[in-house]
């Protein structure tokens, strides 16, 4: 498996779409702020943490992730690596892996270091609490992983890279558009079940009051998570991750690849 990673990583690291997308989603995650017109230096840390579009990253995690298990499966040479005696499940797991490095971590890097420079330079604020703050884009790891997974599953379905992209798309609005539906009509709201709403409800805050600061009177925004939410999203994230990994091997170990 080891060598499948290698291959991998060295064909993601040439290729113009993976590098195209991290730089250009993850300019736009990095300025997202820009987006509701608040000025640079009025960046601190928490007011960062409100107004960047953690939501973003979803894009990256499509893009990657379907076209590491779909590239060389559209072209049938994901053969060349079982004719070379590496089992159905290491090649699976390899692409997997692989996704978590170049979809995951930058994921994570892209939540965590922008507000440590932001924070460095401007302070952290008053806005929002640091260590919840923590707490939820710990927890938005989670989601994004499991997003990998189900991405990864689709991919491994469909068997063609650029068609498991375009399907993604789709995938991701109709999961914002149904939790809208249901959040709406049946006034239930959606913070753990799906994965892109998970990942809303952790990088988004709404609930806030008036607070008195420096002589002014403030909206501090209240970053808590109720239990259930946090347990949701680790169970949930974990089940439907291993149930995509577990279907998504045995559909590849028993796929006809001619």
């Amino acid at each position: 498996m080891r060598n499948i990673i290698r291959a991998q990583n060295y064909q993601a690291k040439n290729d113009i779409v993976i590098i195209a997308a991290l730089f250009i989603i993850g300019t736009l995650s990095v300025i997202s702020p820009l987006f509701n017109e608040i000025p640079f230096n009025e960046w601190t840390g928490s007011i960062y943490a409100l107004n960047s579009d953690k939501t973003i990253l979803l894009y990256i995690v499509l893009i990657i992730t379907t076209r590491v298990c779909g590239w060389d499966q559209s072209d049938k040479t994901i053969n060349y690596e079982l004719l070379a005696g590496h089992s159905r499940l290491s090649v699976f797991f390899g692409r997997i892996i692989t996704s978590f490095i170049w979809a995951g971590v930058p994921c994570i890097v892209l939540m965590f270091v922008p507000l440590a420079v932001f924070s460095l330079i401007n302070g952290w604020g008053y806005s929002v609490d640091l260590s919840w703050v923590i707490i939820r884009y710990l927890l938005a790891v989670l989601p994004i992983l499991r997003v990998i997974c189900e991405l990864a599953l689709l991919t491994f379905i469909i068997r063609n890279g650029g068609l498991s992209t375009i399907l993604g798309f789709v995938f991701i609005g109709i999961i914002v558009i149904l939790t809208m539906v249901i959040e709406t009509v049946a006034d239930k709201e959606m913070t753990w079940q799906l994965g892109v709403s998970n990942l809303m409800v952790l990088s988004s805050f709404s609930d806030y009051s008036y607070g008195y600061v420096n002589g002014e009177d403030v909206m501090i925004y209240n970053s808590s998570l109720e239990p259930s939410v946090i347990a949701g999203t680790v169970a949930a994230s974990a089940l439907m991750g291993g149930i995509s990994l577990l279907i998504g091997g045995v559909l590849f170990k028993k796929t006809d690849m001619k």
